[in-house]
């Protein structure tokens, strides 16, 4: 039996042909049955999802959250570690195309919905000849459990019956999948939540409604009585009614003024909205969906006590709570019910596949900014920090990079430093040198006057070099993985063209914009550690004031530069790849040659790219902390270009070796303007690049 014989729709219409599996529907019983129809889940709970505004805006919300995700199977490995299987694998393609009509998103929404409305899902699991499986949501009020005999755990349940029609439709129960809410008084029933929010629900109804009839009726209140000294006939009291209507019944017929006989008077016998508190009511309606539902009320458009910041919590608590409990939920219901019942290996599981859901990716972002202020204060370690993300250690992450310019204070009196005035009798001295309890009565030194400062700057880069080339070729790495995974994706697709096939892999495979908030995120880290360690560096070797780190002009520069390298290594990344699927589509290449080309764009990446890329923005962001540090001195007027003089360097370079300039004004190199060595945009005078700025140190004023 085939569902897809059937017109598909949400409501699967009654079955054609004769009597499906007679003799299984025999042997069921369908006096046996349980559920359809029944006190716990009645046909008219569907009816509440377009009847009730707050019904149908909680339980679709509930139902685009959780059609948000992806289900992906995953394989257990002998270490325990879960890995995806490739998409072509059968039980990946069967949620990934559950059947030829429905989407997986419609899978997950259509089940979702049930649930929500009668407490239960189905799903039927066809199998075709070809042994290729989908899957079919059955509506659950025409669906009945068929239980088993209750002295039998191994006969739970005999099957399942279909109804529709005046027709049966008998499956066998590992046929059927079968979800529901636990119901303690039916176990084999599920608990509709109507069940619980139907007379608040109703209630709302018919405020509304009465408030609709009111204004239909030009809002003249209908529960009004005439009263006359008079005796009136039936034929009077028919005309008086027909007059008043036909003057005053309708909207059109709004604020006619009404003239009543001697004797007559009119009298209200109901109440009016405000005696009946009607916004009350409503929002009394909103809550109780709201909770029956698991969804805020500010989510659910409610303005009562709404503000800016309790609807950005209600939004985090909603995904975090509601649709992640519904997550796991539904992952262990397909788990232990329809994993085993396919036959399938011990070891695939099924989860879904969060990562890529903006709301998700947005509170991560939270918690992770929480964490890396951890790692600042120094609660955890880096690696402690990569580690919790899935993420390889690093060399340098077993260490605080704490601030250097900390100094515990127990009491606020400044200690006296022999040979120094008072802070007063200095005048704009004392502000030159800098506070006295944090200054040495030693004089700046000029960088020529350290025979080992090269050798110290070099190996000081070095250091920042490796952990950027680390960090760098991890990124390639992701790159490299999301590519192949693309590729692998396409294959499985079918093209009219080739030409159609060539533009969705140059439209698909890979985005530089897509990059940018993963680069930010992993970059901005290492440029901070590398200007800041090269500020303190300099503060120290040249005896200048303590670096700030908190400087807006770090921030600024970290920033800036971030963007700027990002921007450049993925679109060079998106230059390579292009010419290698341009190579591919003219030689007619298929998708594993071509995968073969993306391994071979970022193997260079690893081997070469990323050790340009390291040197060219650590020696930027080691100079830029130096010429921070002069600035934040005040002792600095001018800075020098310094040369490694070892038969390596460029031509230009040598010849701008000890040119000074202004500390605000940038050097003249090969033609281009600099604030310091690797700090412009020309790669002939950037890449490589190993000079360093060294300040003009102005001599102090001395008591």
């Amino acid at each position: 039996m085939k569902l897809s014989d059937y017109l598909p729709r949400l409501y699967i219409p009654a079955l054609k042909g004769p009597t499906v599996k007679a003799s299984l529907g025999r042997v069921l019983g369908v006096g046996d049955a349980i559920g359809g129809a029944t006190t716990f889940s009645p046909e008219v709970y569907g009816e509440y999802y377009h009847r009730s505004t707050w019904a149908y805006s909680a339980i679709k919300l509930r139902a685009d959250s959780v059609g948000s995700a992806r289900m992906i199977v995953m394989q257990r490995g002998a270490d325990g570690k879960l890995t995806p299987v490739p998409d072509s694998h059968e039980l990946q393609q069967m949620f990934d195309y559950v059947n030829p009509w429905w989407t997986r998103s419609d899978l997950w929404r259509a089940t979702e919905t049930y649930l929500s409305l009668w407490g239960k899902a189905f799903w039927y699991i066809e199998t075709d000849s070809s042994g290729k499986k989908s899957i079919w949501p059955l509506r659950p009020d025409r669906t009945k459990v068929v239980p088993g005999p209750g002295n039998s755990p191994v006969k739970y349940i005999k099957g399942y019956l279909y109804e529709h029609g005046g027709r049966s439709t008998a499956f066998e129960p590992n046929e059927i999948v079968w979800f529901r809410y636990f119901n303690p008084l039916d176990e084999f029933e599920g608990h509709s939540p109507v069940a619980a929010a139907r007379q608040s629900l109703d209630m709302g109804a018919d405020a509304v409604r009465f408030n609709r009839y009111f204004f239909k009726n030009a809002a003249t209140p209908q529960d009004v009585i005439f009263r006359s000294e008079h005796h009136i006939t039936d034929d009077l009291y028919d005309e008086f009614m027909e007059r008043l209507e036909a003057r005053h019944r309708s909207p059109d017929k709004a604020h006619r003024p009404m003239l009543l006989g001697d004797g007559m008077d009119a009298k209200r016998l109901g109440m009016n909205q405000r005696d009946m508190e009607f916004l009350a009511t409503l929002n009394f309606t909103v809550q109780e969906a709201a909770r029956v539902w698991r969804v805020w009320p500010q989510m659910l458009m409610s303005e009562e006590g709404t503000t800016f910041t309790n609807v950005s919590e209600a939004i985090q608590d909603f995904w975090m709570a509601t649709i992640s409990s519904e997550w796991a939920f539904l992952e262990a219901e397909v788990n232990e019910l329809l994993i085993p019942a396919l036959g399938a290996a011990d070891d695939l599981v099924v989860a879904f596949d969060t990562a890529n859901v903006p709301a998700i990716q947005r509170i991560l972002a939270q918690e992770d900014d929480r964490a890396l202020k951890r790692v600042e204060k120094g609660a955890m370690t880096i690696n402690e920090y990569r580690e919790e993300r899935g993420l390889p250690a690093v060399l340098w992450g077993d260490v605080w990079w704490a601030q250097n310019n900390l100094v515990p204070i127990e009491d606020d009196t400044p200690p006296e430093v022999p040979g120094l005035a008072p802070a007063a009798a200095l005048g704009e001295a004392a502000l030159t040198l800098g506070h006295p309890g944090t200054r040495r009565s030693l004089r700046p030194r000029h960088p020529r006057e350290d025979p080992t400062f090269s050798e110290a700057f070099e190996k000081a880069l070095s250091t920042r070099e490796q952990q950027f080339k680390t960090m760098q070729r991890s990124l390639f790495d992701d790159q490299r993985r999301n590519v192949l995974h693309r590729l692998e994706v396409m294959q499985n697709r079918t093209f009219k063209t080739k030409a159609i096939r060539e533009k969705a892999m140059a439209d698909e495979l890979f985005d530089p914009t897509e990059w940018t908030e993963v680069y930010t995120k992993t970059g901005t880290p290492v440029f901070k550690n590398a200007v800041d360690g090269a500020g303190r560096s300099a503060a120290s070797r040249f005896r200048l004031p303590p670096f700030d780190p908190n400087d807006p002009a770090v921030g600024a520069w970290i920033k800036e530069r971030t963007a700027w390298w990002t921007g450049r290594v993925n679109e060079e990344t998106a230059k390579l790849l292009a010419q290698e699927i341009t190579a591919a589509a003219q030689a007619g290449e298929s998708i594993p040659l071509i995968q073969a080309r993306v391994e071979k764009v970022f193997r260079f990446a690893d081997a070469v790219r990323s050790e340009k890329i390291a040197r060219t923005e650590m020696i930027a962001a080691s100079n830029e902390g130096h010429l921070i540090e002069y600035d934040q001195s005040k002792m600095v007027d001018e800075k020098e270009w310094l040369t490694s003089l070892d038969g390596r360097e460029r031509d230009d370079h040598r010849e701008a070796n000890g040119q000074k300039v202004p500390l605000g004004t940038p050097f003249m190199v090969g033609g281009e303007k600099l604030d310091g060595p690797g700090l412009g945009h020309r790669p002939e005078n950037n890449v490589n690049c190993r000079c360093v700025a060294i300040p003009v140190i102005r001599e102090p004023i001395t008591n």
